[in-house]
């Protein structure tokens, strides 16, 4: 399995939740690796995951730099990851890693993707109302019925991402463009924290217009072939 983590300026973070990370995990029977997509950071967080990675060999440090967006950082995580079950998992702990558990779960009970449904959402009041407006739009120009699209804790089958072909800007809406490709979506409930350390790169206006390309390009997938094609090998 591979946990893949896109970073930005997340120096306060990246200890804690290497540490959550390991110890959420330490149960498993299977091999488990941690990639961290640090994404044009300019303070710390890059020095500071490299420090963790010489003393944990199942940790790998992947850089990219200008800061190309969360997007490209998840998209260039998956390229390098070996594991048969990846999860996606916002660094900021906001989504808690002990949640891990209940995507993996719902994976081995047959689900090919998974999201984390965000339960009692600690963010600011016109962020929660923009994030449901925002959910509602897409489900009703998706025809689909998804709680949370932009979950920070999404579980793949690697046989899922190779069928959904998720590549940027794909990769902003997995639930719908697996739910087109024909596959099994689940959204399971995980528990929501609030931020503790360092502070989100987005500001109200830059999710705005995240969310006008957002639907940008959902508009572009739902007209094109393989949005209606379950069998990309057809």
């Amino acid at each position: 399995m591979s946990i893949v983590v896109p970073l930005h300026n997340e120096e306060d973070n990246v200890d804690e939740l290497h540490r959550r990370l390991v110890e959420s995990l330490s149960h498993l029977s299977f091999d488990h690796e941690f990639l961290f997509v640090d994404d044009g950071s300019t303070d710390e967080t890059a020095a500071r995951a490299a420090a963790l990675a010489t003393h944990d060999p199942r940790l790998t440090l992947l850089q990219q730099s200008p800061c190309s967006g969360k997007a490209s950082a998840v998209d260039h995580g998956i390229t390098k990851a070996r594991g048969q079950l990846i999860v996606l998992l916002d660094g900021d702990l906001q989504f808690p890693p002990e949640e891990i558990p209940q995507v993996l779960e719902a994976l081995d009970d047959g689900a090919d993707v998974v999201g984390g449904r965000r339960t009692g959402r600690q963010d600011p009041f016109l962020r929660l109302l923009g994030s449901r407006l925002h959910n509602e739009l897409i489900n009703a120009i998706a025809g689909v019925r998804f709680q949370d699209h932009f979950t920070g804790m999404l579980g793949l089958r690697r046989t899922a991402i190779e069928t959904m072909a998720l590549r940027p800007p794909l990769n902003r809406f997995p639930l719908v463009v697996a739910s087109r490709r024909g596959l099994q979506v689940r959204e399971v409930p995980i528990r929501h924290a609030a931020r503790e350390a360092g502070q989100s790169a987005y500001t109200l206006l830059s999710l705005i217009a995240l969310a006008l390309r957002d639907l940008k390009a959902l508009l572009l997938f739902l007209k094109s072939p393989e949005a209606n094609d379950s069998d990309p090998a057809s």
